[in-house]
């Protein structure tokens, strides 16, 4: 016994009684609802520690499931600097490493060849194109790899083969993707292969139609952990149900609060059924919440307590009482990324406050392109996680490329990404011939296309390549003649509709393909955002043409910050779902506004639960916030190239007045906030907000040295025109120009 009495010692000391009870609680299964912060990884790996040194469990008789192998990995090195020993034999991992580990040893008995290669997304899209063939099918434009793959997955997220989803098919769409989906498998089979959700469901095959090797598993396992309990999907929860079939051994950790993963299979039933899976069932609540602030998570609670479906719990904490969240309304989402990168600037600045202390939440992908362009030009390092840059996003580097040809025809780089974007049955061969006629004939490659037709023979193409390599370039006429009455928007627009690419992604089933369309919007706004500059600074409509050739070089030099993502000390940038199990000082979660948190789509959903999960996603993006959130919205903000008024998020509203703090734009901003030092020195008081008079000499950090040449309106939003010795006239907005006087 004197090897297990130190462990003893340490559970009793380092953990809260309900986190003891759920370490210690042997019999039978048992539901631990871990909230936010609650140390629920602490919970799974002194449970595992307990059941090998306190229960004489043999390592290799406990099964642990994690989501990620970074968890898998950590779980092991906890526990084995707990026990003091090596956990060889203890199967812990993911989903897919468990099932394919299984699948190897076992896997022939469902025909499963213990060699089988792990197909990933371009292996299945080359499957799926043959499939398409072979089946007749590859002429539909719906029918794209993406959609259909997208199709099969869902299917099996449900637990459905061929021949189950088949038999539920109903729209014309499903029934080709039925049909597709038999010759994939098929394929899949011929090759020896699974892709990631055949893993899962071939394990299940496995264990349910076999069940002499099913034994051999349940007996194996006599204990079973889960985590993150609330993201699995039909075929993960049958494997568990399976394995636990016998003993009821099974212990799951989650929280139904944080489910946020309904988009990709992942099932809240799950966990909300747990109690009536196993009746016998003894439930944990871990409600301690050692992370946040007071005030942090009674906005958090107050918001998430509204779902229907959900099990009551309520976090609580002996952390201080902490700052009241901090809620603000700005004009537009340019004031509302200046704002944000604001703020940051000062608490680094005047308390000393690490830039990695900082994320930066958004509810999609498209709204970080103004947060990474007031942070390159401030000079604050910032990364991306869990997301492209906005600039290095292929459809956005697609879209720029053909504008670089637009102004430059003899730019074969963006003629090559292009040309055959979306398909035009230009592949790389055809290109290559067409860049060898433009060497001969000395032409600009887009000149070459044009021309290829009226050479014949001599430019080495087929007449069919000839003509589609000629309707490409006609494209160009038009968009060249069209730029010359219209805004850069609308041209933009144009090419967008023109090319096909908009109907490439407006055809496809990925949903991912909904993201690129904003992404692409993202852009066009930011292009109207640089003319209406343009116009500003004029004085004068911009033609398209000339505005485009400022915006490409203005993008050119925004998307040139490889090294401030290198930096260790650097804000974050992601979207509320990339946040989940994250946990930062200080969070600003921006665009809470209707229809864009909660997203539209939930909102024109017929289902509840698509907004119950928003709420859920909004509740997970206040709880990973230690010290001070910030809450952010804009009256208006540039949608579909329309400026629109909003309404602020529903979300908002739902955190009482108690615990909230309305804030002032400018009075923020004048009155940063700053602790006494030790002298016992009180805040500076509120700086006077500089005005500018024509005939002021002032320097601004890019345009230099320049003088006043007048000021129109009056306070942070004035227009102030000016000269600069280098960079001619300009106007500028007084807020954002920081100007300074000399």
């Amino acid at each position: 016994m004197g090897a297990m009495k130190p462990l003893m010692q340490r559970l009793k000391t380092e953990l809260n009684p309900p986190q003891y009870e759920a370490v210690t609680h042997i019999g039978g299964p048992l539901l631990v609802l871990a909230g936010a912060g609650s140390g629920k990884t602490r919970v799974i790996a002194y449970r595992m520690a307990h059941l090998i040194q306190d229960q004489g469990l043999a390592p290799w008789n406990i099964l642990a499931v994690t989501f990620t192998n970074k968890a898998s990995r950590e779980m092991r090195e906890r526990v084995e600097s707990l026990i003091g020993n090596s956990t060889r034999g203890l199967w812990i991992g993911t989903f897919h490493s468990i099932c394919a580990r299984i699948l190897r040893q076992d896997g022939k008995a469902v025909g499963v060849d213990p060699q089988f290669s792990i197909y990933d997304r371009a292996d299945q899209i080359a499957a799926i194109k043959q499939a398409r063939i072979k089946c007749g099918l590859d002429s539909i434009k719906k029918l794209t790899p993406g959609a259909v793959i997208n199709e099969i997955s869902r299917a099996k997220s449900r637990f459905q083969f061929p021949e189950e989803y088949a038999d539920r098919v109903g729209s014309e769409f499903e029934q080709w993707v039925s049909t597709l989906y038999l010759e994939y498998q098929d394929a899949l089979r011929k090759n020896k292969a699974l892709d990631f959700d055949d893993i899962l469901m071939q394990a299940v095959l496995l264990l349910t139609k076999k069940p002499q090797i099913g034994d051999v598993y349940r007996k194996r396992f006599q204990h079973i952990l889960v985590d993150e309990y609330q993201d699995t999907n039909r075929p993960q929860y049958l494997l568990l149900k399976e394995l636990a079939r016998d003993h009821h051994r099974i212990c799951v950790v989650g929280d139904d609060d944080q489910s946020i993963y309904r988009w990709r299979g992942a099932d809240i039933q799950n966990i909300l059924s747990f109690e009536k899976d196993y009746p016998e069932a003894h439930t944990v609540r871990l409600e301690q919440n050692y992370r946040s602030t007071k005030r942090i998570l009674a906005a958090a609670w107050h918001v998430v307590s509204r779902n229907s479906h959900r099990h009551e719990k309520k976090l609580w904490t002996g952390n201080e009482e902490g700052e009241k969240p901090g809620v603000i309304s700005l004009p537009d989402e340019a004031s509302e990324a200046y704002w944000v990168a604001e703020q940051i600037q000062k608490f680094h600045e005047e308390q000393s406050i690490p830039f990695g202390h900082f994320a930066v939440f958004y509810r999609v992908n498209a709204q970080s392109r103004l947060f990474e362009e007031e942070c390159v030009h401030r000079g604050l390092p910032y990364s991306i996680v869990g997301a492209t840059a906005f600039y290095e996003r292929k459809e956005v580097k697609d879209l720029l490329a053909y504008a670089r040809l637009l102004i430059n025809p003899a730019d074969r780089v963006s003629f090559e990404r292009i040309v055959n974007e979306p398909k035009r049955k230009l592949g790389k061969m055809s290109v290559k011939k067409l860049m060898d006629f433009a060497d001969r004939a000395h032409l600009p490659i887009l000149s070459a296309a044009l021309k290829a037709d009226e050479a014949g023979g001599e430019s080495g193409l087929s007449p069919a390549t000839r003509k589609a390599f000629h309707q490409f370039a006609r494209l160009y006429e038009r968009w060249r003649t069209r730029g010359e009455g219209v805004s850069l928007t609308v041209l933009l627009d144009k090419m967008l509709q023109d090319s096909g690419y908009l109907d490439m992604l407006s055809d496809s089933k990925d949903p991912q393909d909904e993201a690129r369309k904003e992404n692409l919007q993202e852009l066009i706004n930011a292009a109207g955002q640089f003319e209406e500059t343009m116009e500003r600074e004029t004085s004068a409509p911009q033609n398209a043409l000339i505005a485009l050739q400022g915006f490409l070089e203005n993008t050119a030099l925004i998307s040139d910050v490889d090294g401030l993502t290198e930096s260790d000390d650097a804000l974050v940038l992601m979207t509320v779902h990339g946040a989940k199990g994250l946990e930062f000082p200080y969070v600003f979660m921006a665009g809470m506004e209707e229809g864009l948190f909660p997203h539209q789509r939930s909102l024109q959903s017929d289902s509840p639960e698509d907004l119950e999960e928003e709420r859920r996603l909004c509740y997970v993006g206040i709880t990973r916030a230690k010290t001070r959130i910030f809450l952010s919205c804009a009256s208006s903000r540039r949608l579909y190239n329309m400026r629109e008024m909003t309404i602020p998020s529903r979300f908002i509203s739902e955190i009482p007045e108690e615990y909230r703090e309305a804030l002032s734009w400018s009075a923020f901003r004048s009155e940063p906030s700053r602790p006494e030092n030790d002298a016992g020195e009180s805040p500076p008081k509120k700086m006077k907000e500089e005005s500018f008079a024509e005939g002021d000499m002032v320097v601004h950090r890019t345009f230099g040295l320049g003088v006043v040449l007048g000021v129109e309106g009056e306070g942070p939003r004035a227009y102030i025109k000016l000269d600069f010795q280098s960079a001619g006239k300009k106007t500028l907005v007084q807020e954002l120009a920081r100007l300074k006087k000399v």
